[in-house]
Order: C-alpha cells, then structure tokens, then sequence
C-alpha cells in the first residue's frame, strides 16, 4: 500500500509539472559571437543586409539601452546566472579557472528543468569544465571542426553530442550545419508528442576569428573593403540566413506564437568596428559604449506587442526573466545573490514594473593574474539611466588591455586590435583623466565629458563602483579569479 501511495504521489507530482510546463512558452535564445550592435542593417550598417534578423526586430520589443560584458565568457556567465560575472569567477577567457562557471552557481537551463523544460546549448559554452550537460543542458551539441584552427576552424566539421562523435565529418561550413542540427532537434522534438516546451540556447562561434566565410558570402564586399572585412561581413550575412530558416521551421512547425525568441550578440564588434560602429567609441574588451552596447530583442507573438523601450537593461536580467517566464520559484541562497532584474513586467508595457534607477556596474576584467586588486580602475564603469561614468588607468601588467592603454597614453597608439590606424586607436582604446562622465544617448562617441558640468552626478557614480567593487572582490577572489591562467589562447 506505501509503494501505491508513493507512486501516486510521484505521478501526480509528475503530471503537476507537466501540466505547468504545457503552459509555458518555448525558448529560443540566439546569441552571435563578436557581432557588435551596429552590424545589423536595420542599426545603420551601410554594407550588412541581415534582412531575417531586421524582421525580428520589428516584431520584438527592443530594448535598445541594453548592455553586456565586454568580452565572451564574462558575459555567457552573467547570462546564465542573472549574476555579475565576477561572483561566479568568470574574469577571463582563457583556458582555466578564471574561464570557469563556479560550480556552486545554478544557471536557468538547470532552473528551467523543473518546470518540465527540454534544454539543449548549440555550440558555444565557453565557461570551462563540466561541460552543459552537467549544467542543466540535456543535450550540448557543438560543431568540432579539424586543425588548423586558422584555415579550418569554420569548415567541416564533426558534430559531438555530450562528449560523443555522431560520425565523421561533415562537409561544409560550420554554421549551416549547426543550424541543420538545431533544425533537427526541433524536428524531433515538436513531432514526437512529448508535450513538454523546449529551450534552445543557439549559441554561435561566428562571426569570431578567425575571420572567414564561403566566396559566395565575401564576393559582394570584395573591393569595397579589406579582405578581412568583406569575410567578416559575410558571416554576418551566413548567420543572418542560418536565422531564417530557424524561423520559419518555427512557423512550419506551428509553434512560432508560442515561442519566445530572444535575439542578441555577446560584445562589442571586432574586426568590423572600423567599418560601422552606430558612432560608438571602443571594441570588444572595452567598457566605452562600443565594448558593450548589444542589440536585445525579444518575440513572443501574441504576447508581447512590438515596441521601443529605453530604460538600461542588461545581460545579468535575462535568467531572471526567463525564469519569472517559466514560474521558477528561486532557491533563497540563489535570489539573494541574482544582480539582475526580471524585465518581464518592462517587456509586457511601457509603464510595467522595473528599476529605472538602477546601477549596471561594467569590467573589462582580463588582467594578468596576479593584478586583480591593481585593475579596480582598469576598464571600469557605472551605467545609471543615459548617463555612464567611466574610468581607465593603466597598469604594468602584460595583458592587452593595458598594453593599449599604456600605448595611448605614451603616445605610441598605431595599429592595434580591431584599429589600424593611430586615429582609430586613439579613439577606440583612450585612457581617461580619472572619472568621466557621458550622456551615452546623445553623445556614444563619447567625446563630450560631462564631469564639469554634472560633478554630483559624476561623483554619486564614483562611490557607487568604490561600493560594488569591494562587495564583489572578496567573492571573485574566493572563486578563482585571480588565478594563473593555463592557455595562451583568448577569445
């Protein structure tokens, strides 16, 4: 009789989840490695036609003051945990520990399991060992492709699922048959009756070096720019594609009105910010707006009705969110930690609930292990609103980041990464005179430093990062993150 009684329980618990879960939306989440915000046609770019991605973006609510990490792995971690990346560890991109997601953080693939979720990552994790199968992905599936990493990285490829080959290579470029994969498993998926509402995060490696796509991508920007830029715009346009058949399986698969998708890219733009960059200042790794600025749209049709919202969002409110979406109720230890806010409400109506006062604390991170206490200052800011307080000293240390600084403010700024010309560098990599402050909405270029004019402001921002910065740094310290670093490699 107890077996019985224990059985009903556990079916009745069972179907209770699965009745749940029958109500929530499926997730799509989109994430494009390196592509900065201005490399859409639909922000201004005056070379990229990304005509499918234009269209999600008419159909979402656009949160168009929306800000991430300056590079990979800082803001894959923010996003997956609602947390600034500096709790989890995570202040690097290079192999070891300052790469790695603390194992003592859930992220919302593991929260959404149980609400009945299926979840699946494509491609990307880059937060180190264990791999997102044991981090609340039910399948990880990336594309694997042969050395050399410079000529091969993006060309046929094996497919590996949790760990294990599914075959020999396959012939092709990368991208298109990551999507076949993820088409598949959606396939799959919505056919075989299982009931249960899935959430894909579609993670890509494009357009991230190395810079490369098929001649039927780079010929229409041949000769109307560098080499490397006619290939980076191609993959722009390979993804662009890729997301158009994602879609419209969404809506051959009749799931597209129930179905949140989320559109975004992970940091400032790289190879292409001398092309276009919507008239930022700074690149990748950098915390002038260029660095960190991301597009972020959001569709979910028949619920979510297209609009423009300009209140400061940002990469740690997205698990928050997609966990207030899937009726998650937080463990204690995990809410009290979470920095983000559920931008539900925000998403649902102009006037919906959220913090329009709300601090967004911004790190370059990147140091040479070793230097974590000399980088306080070091690629450091406080967004508030339009306005962003930023400060960016230099240090001794071997790390690129302040390798620029310390060539701008010596003077010897010339070609650099992402800038080939000592204009460009002096724009995109400057160094400050201690705290600035900028109005980023009228000025993201900012050069108009409004610290003289607005010195309360200036100076309220200034004690608010002296606050966050010694709250967080003993956490950060106490996951590894100032580590020694094992790879040479950053992405």
């Amino acid at each position: 009789m107890k077996l019985i009684t224990l059985f009903l329980v556990s079916l009745f618990t069972f179907h209770s989840s699965f009745a749940l879960a029958k109500d929530r939306p499926n997730i799509l989440f989109i994430l494009t490695d390196d592509q900065g915000y201005g490399d859409l046609s639909c922000n201004g770019h005056p070379f990229i036609k990304t005509p499918h991605m234009d269209q999600i973006r008419e159909e979402s609510v656009r949160l168009e003051n929306f800000h991430v990490a300056p590079s990979c792995s800082p803001s894959r971690a923010g996003l997956l945990t609602g947390m600034h990346e500096f709790k989890s560890g995570v202040t690097h991109t290079k192999s070891g520990p300052r790469q790695q997601l603390s194992s003592d953080r859930m992220t919302i693939a593991e929260h959404l399991k149980t609400q009945g979720y299926a979840t699946a990552l494509f491609n990307k994790w880059h937060l180190g060992a264990p791999n997102p199968d044991k981090r609340g992905f039910d399948v990880y599936l990336r594309t694997v492709s042969p050395p050399p990493r410079s000529t091969m990285l993006h060309w046929d490829p094996k497919v590996v699922i949790n760990k294990k080959a599914q075959g020999g290579p396959i012939k092709g470029f990368s991208p298109d048959i990551l999507t076949d994969q993820l088409l598949k498993t959606m396939d799959d998926h919505v056919t075989n009756g299982s009931g249960k509402p899935f959430c894909y995060f579609f993670w890509t490696v494009t357009p991230h070096a190395p810079v490369m796509a098929p001649d039927k991508y780079k010929k229409r920007f041949q000769g109307k720019m560098t080499e490397e830029e006619a290939a980076y715009c191609g993959m722009v346009e390979n993804i662009d594609d890729n997301v158009g058949r994602v879609m419209a399986k969404l809506k051959k698969l009749k799931v597209d009105e129930n179905t949140l998708v989320i559109l975004m890219n992970d940091n400032g733009s790289t190879v292409g910010v001398e092309l276009y960059n919507a008239g930022m200042r700074g690149a990748k790794t950098s915390v002038w707006p260029g660095g960190t600025r991301a597009f972020s749209y959001w569709r979910w049709p028949g619920t979510l009705t297209p609009r423009t919202e300009e209140a400061l969002t940002g990469y740690i409110d997205v698990a928050p969110t997609l966990a207030e979406i899937a009726g998650v109720e937080l463990p204690q230890e995990v809410a009290d930690e979470i920095d983000g806010h559920s931008l539900l409400g925000l998403l649902k109506s102009a006037d919906g609930a959220f913090p329009r006062d709300r601090l967004l604390f911004k790190h370059g991170a990147r140091w040479e292990s070793g230097f974590a206490e000399q980088h306080k200052y070091i690629q450091a800011a406080v967004h508030q609103g339009n306005h962003l307080a930023i400060r960016i000293d230099t240090c001794p240390c071997k790390e690129g980041v302040c390798a620029r600084g310390r060539a701008v403010k010596e003077g010897r700024a010339k070609s650099m990464v992402y800038t080939s010309t000592p204009e460009s560098t002096l724009f995109h990599w400057a160094v400050t005179d201690g705290w600035e402050l900028y109005n980023v909405k009228d000025d993201p270029g900012c050069k108009n430093n409004l610290s003289n004019t607005m010195p309360d402001l200036q100076q309220q921002l200034a004690r608010a990062y002296d606050n966050w910065w010694d709250d967080v740094f003993p956490k950060m310290m106490e996951r590894g993150g100032d580590a020694p670093l094992l790879s040479k490699k950053a992405h």
